[in-house]
């Protein structure tokens, strides 16, 4: 498994309101990772992998990982 940097880091992620952390647990998403691989691949807890989630769900008003996903990829957070 390869990270790949977060797609978008100029103003349209910033007003998006997602931190540099949301990104890249967005981006693992849209790679079909679980919470406990997101949070093997970035050294986080799983507990954080879930509280970065749902921070996320919140700031893209999504109602599931998959729209959270289809979500950052209409708003150019992920290409």
């Amino acid at each position: 498994m390869t990270l790949r940097p977060a797609a978008v880091t100029g103003a349209h992620a910033v007003t998006m309101g997602l931190t540099p952390r949301e990104r890249e647990v967005l981006q693992l998403m849209s790679d079909g990772l679980s919470n406990r691989e997101i949070g093997r691949a970035l050294f986080l807890a799983e507990d954080t992998v879930k509280t970065h989630t749902r921070r996320l769900y919140a700031k893209l008003s999504a109602s599931d990982r998959a729209h959270a996903v289809a979500i950052g990829f209409r708003k150019g957070v992920l290409r």
